[in-house]
């Protein structure tokens, strides 16, 4: 709890070589747990990582608490408020002023903070500090969906400009989202090179093309991640392979389609397509397709032979 905590912070003569503190599910509560950490923060004035997930009742308050306590020039470089009970538009305030007082941040995890929803990531997105040097963002189950949602991860990418991870997993965006996030993206070149989409609810050709507009302002991308949206199927993917091999230079690397609904021959030929309008791919995860089975999986193989076969010619 805040107490130990505090009492651990008071204890430390100064440590100059405290790089790492995992506090995760330590009963930090509200502005005396916030209060407690920004304590530690002064007591190890070189701390660069700093992980709090599963204080479930830090609030907004408390990081609000941890941001008005923290020493000028901190050496935070990563922080993980997952599961902190951050809320809406004053939990994202609470982040950006966090985010203000340590300018060095590059990682920032999010995740299950179920009630941010769109109004705090835009919240926070508009209050970042234009200097910001934020690399990855982790939002994973943070409660954004539909249109609202989309725009809201778009936000972030516009207000972080040197962002090149974005998990964004586990929300409930659908189509409509995706579009939203791919029409909201900033027209400049994007640093973006990683991109997590799992359990979004992309569904079928319209999926596929909502994905389409996506890869076509993020031409950086090396990492996809669409596992478990299990209704992409055979024809979305047909539409997102397509859309690849427009891209005039693609970097993809990592394919991940776990379990999204591809089964028989057509979705071997279109996992095929992919492969094809992506040459630097090396890793692919295709598991848990459970209806691509054999013939399936001979589709690829021979989409693979042909491929190779042409690049003879």
């Amino acid at each position: 709890a805040a107490a130990g905590v505090l009492a651990f912070a008071r204890g430390l003569p100064q440590a100059p070589a405290l790089k790492s503190v995992h506090l995760g599910e330590c009963t930090l509560c509200g502005v005396s747990g916030g209060e407690a950490a920004s304590a530690l923060l002064r007591g190890a004035p070189a701390l660069e990582y700093l992980e709090l997930p599963g204080n479930r009742s830090l609030l907004d308050a408390g990081v609000q608490a941890l941001a008005c306590g923290m020493p000028d020039g901190t050496s935070l470089t990563a922080l993980d408020l997952g599961e902190c009970g951050l809320r809406s538009a004053s939990g994202g305030q609470a982040i950006a002023a966090l985010l203000a007082k340590a300018p060095d941040l590059k990682r920032l995890a999010l995740a299950d903070n179920r009630d941010l929803n769109a109004l705090g990531t835009s919240t926070l997105a508009r209050g970042l500090p234009p200097a910001n040097v934020l690399q990855s963002i982790n939002l994973g189950r943070c409660g954004l969906s539909d249109a609202s949602g989309g725009r809201a991860l778009a936000d972030i990418v516009a207000h972080a400009g040197h962002l090149e991870s974005l998990h964004a997993s586990e929300n409930r965006l659908s189509n409509e989202g995706v579009v939203a996030f791919a029409e909201g993206l900033p027209a400049r070149a994007l640093p973006l090179s990683e991109l997590s989409l799992c359990e979004c609810g992309v569904r079928g050709e319209e999926g596929g093309a909502a994905l389409s507009k996506v890869l076509g302002r993020c031409a950086a991308l090396t990492s996809l991640s669409l596992s478990c949206n299990e209704d992409l199927g055979n024809s979305g993917l047909a539409v997102l392979s397509e859309a690849l091999m427009l891209m005039p230079s693609c970097l993809m690397r990592s394919l991940q389609l776990r379990a999204c609904g591809l089964h028989g021959e057509q979705g071997g030929a279109a996992v095929a397509a992919a492969l094809a309008a992506a040459p630097r791919l090396q890793k692919l995860d295709l598991s848990g397709n459970r209806f691509l089975a054999a013939a399936g999986v001979a589709a690829l193989a021979g989409g693979l032979c042909a491929q190779e076969e042409r690049g003879r010619r």
